[in-house]
């Protein structure tokens, strides 16, 4: 594959903002779980702010994948997001994991979502992300009516590629748990040994010239002391002759 400007290979940062609706079923019934939820708060008030900075440094634009209802209660959060350049996605509207819901709830999820996200950044979502990454063949289906044109979500393969949606098709921008920062800090983990597994991954991604997407959650990396994960990422994936590019932009690129 051949990247803009030269690049070896390209990378993209991403960001799943789920604040208190990251719980089980969307948060439903998590009135109680104080501290469960001020910990998802956290990654909204504190670790959003903190990955911004770095990405501002590093003058690198990423795709922040957020439920309308986050859109809702942080819109100056949110704001700021799409303000300072980078893509503000959809990733549901209570961040219910789809599979749980019917076809008919599933759309009224989406629909929601992409009002919610339009009335706080101006504009309609055009990238999708599966909660949980569980995506089902009736969400799926449902995506290109709403002008989403991208989906992250799947891992049949670690390339960009087409799929199927319904009557239309969008561009697919794979995931994978080990590119992921939840599954490695479930149970404490050093950011240094994951540090070192995303650089691998770097290695390998310019070996074969092709597209790479990370994934992360600001309650998790946005730490202090699991920021520099993100901030050695960017500098390594710039040193080592990246384009550094939201879901959006490798979409176009891909398109083209």
């Amino acid at each position: 594959m051949t990247w803009p400007d030269g690049a070896t290979h390209a990378v993209s940062i991403t960001v799943d903002v789920d604040g208190t609706y990251g719980l089980p079923r969307g948060g439903e019934g998590s009135s109680e779980r104080l501290t469960a939820r001020s910990e998802r708060l956290y990654g909204v008030v504190r670790g959003v702010p903190r990955l911004l900075d770095v990405l501002a440094v590093a003058g690198v634009s990423g795709t922040f994948y957020v439920p309308g209802a986050v859109a809702i209660e942080h819109p100056a959060t949110i704001a700021e997001i799409a303000g300072a350049g980078h893509e503000v996605a959809h990733h549901g509207h209570r961040h219910i994991r789809p599979g749980l819901l019917s076809a008919a709830e599933q759309l009224r999820e989406l629909e929601a979502g992409v009002d919610a996200l339009e009335s706080v950044i101006g504009s309609r979502p055009t990238g999708y992300r599966a909660p949980e990454w569980e995506l089902t063949p009736d969400t799926l289906a449902a995506l290109p009516s709403l002008g989403i044109t991208h989906d992250s979500s799947l891992m049949c393969d670690d390339r960009p590629f087409e799929v199927t949606a319904g009557e239309g098709t969008l561009v697919e921008l794979p995931v994978h748990w080990s590119l992921d920062d939840a599954p490695h800090f479930a149970r404490g983990g050093d950011p240094h040994v994951l540090t070192s597994i995303w650089d691998d991954e770097l290695v390998c991604a310019r070996a074969e010239r092709r597209h790479i997407s990370y994934t992360m959650h600001p309650e998790i990396l946005g730490r202090p002391h699991r920021v520099c994960v993100l901030e050695r990422l960017v500098e390594r994936a710039a040193a080592g002759g990246a384009w550094l590019a939201p879901h959006r932009d490798v979409v176009a690129h891909v398109a083209a």
